[in-house]
């Protein structure tokens, strides 16, 4: 298991195949619900207390799990400022990040554009909104629905979102994890789409 504080309310951990399987648990098939993933995810979290500090016992967490090319998992643990209840922990599951695509954003209107078209289309996959100084950026999974492809045609993902932002190096995204701002950590598709429907304007 590797550490990487980010700040004092973030910190990034990164899980090997071994780790998983000494806790007995898979990215795949973390769930708070279940006893295995909440004795696992507060081993992992008492250990990296111990390490680095980063105490998540008294606040609410949120945690970004992004399943790794060897088989292990990347975590992105996030103290939210709550006081912690019976529902401490919110997971979210991303995508591997190999079939992923992220575009930036000179406008926030672009990115809601985008957000718009691409809900026109039935897009329903994973999606995340970064901010950095003036810039904004969009995480987006690379497949669009069969059934509702014939809404827009034969069309990608990256051919929508071209018309109002270009497309950049996936590395980007975990630089804009640690240092940038994540401003929609999930369901930015489908929110910035609604926001664009109700005729916001900066």
């Amino acid at each position: 298991m590797e550490l990487l504080p980010i700040n004092e309310q973030k910190i990034k951990i990164m899980l090997s195949r071994e780790d998983l399987a000494a806790w007995q648990i898979s990215c795949e098939s973390m769930d708070y619900d279940t006893t295995e993933t909440r004795r696992a995810l507060w081993c992992i979290l008492d250990e990296a207390k111990k390490k680095t500090g980063f105490d998540a016992a008294k606040e609410k967490v949120f945690v970004q799990l992004y399943p790794s090319a060897n088989g292990g998992c990347e975590m992105y643990v996030t103290k939210l400022a709550q006081k912690n209840d019976s529902a401490p922990v919110t997971l979210s599951k991303n995508l591997p990040l190999w079939e992923k695509t992220l575009y930036a954003f000179s406008r926030l209107e672009d990115m809601l554009s985008a957000c718009a078209r691409l809900a026109e289309c039935g897009f329903a996959s994973d999606s995340v909104a970064y901010a950095e100084m003036h810039t904004y950026y969009l995480s987006v999974g690379n497949i669009l629905p069969q059934k509702k492809r014939g809404m827009c045609g034969d069309i990608s993902p990256c051919d929508l979102v071209s018309e109002y932002g270009k497309q950049i190096d996936l590395t980007k995204e975990a630089w804009l994890s640690e240092h940038g701002e994540c401003i929609c950590p999930d369901h930015a598709v489908e929110r910035y789409a609604a926001l664009a429907a109700s005729g916001y304007r900066r």
